[in-house]
């Protein structure tokens, strides 16, 4: 979206498509929560979409996205 934003665009969403339409189980998304090393914030950036905050050492602070961002 940075060096083609009139060609390329990023779509996010949930673990909910990929489990309707097949290309994942849920069961795999149950054993993820229960799984002993299970991190809510992370479940919820990987699996849900969510904007939980900064990743110590990320390549981008929510500071740089945010002043990029667009708002129609």
């Amino acid at each position: 979206m940075v060096t083609k934003p009139d060609k390329c665009m990023v779509l996010g969403g949930t673990w909910r498509l990929p489990v309707a339409v097949g290309l994942q189980s849920k069961t795999f998304i149950k054993d993820q929560k229960e799984d002993g090393t299970f991190n809510e914030a992370s479940f919820e950036r990987e699996y849900e979409s969510r904007w939980t905050g900064d990743v110590a050492d990320a390549f981008f602070s929510s500071e740089q996205f945010d002043k990029g961002r667009i708002l129609n």
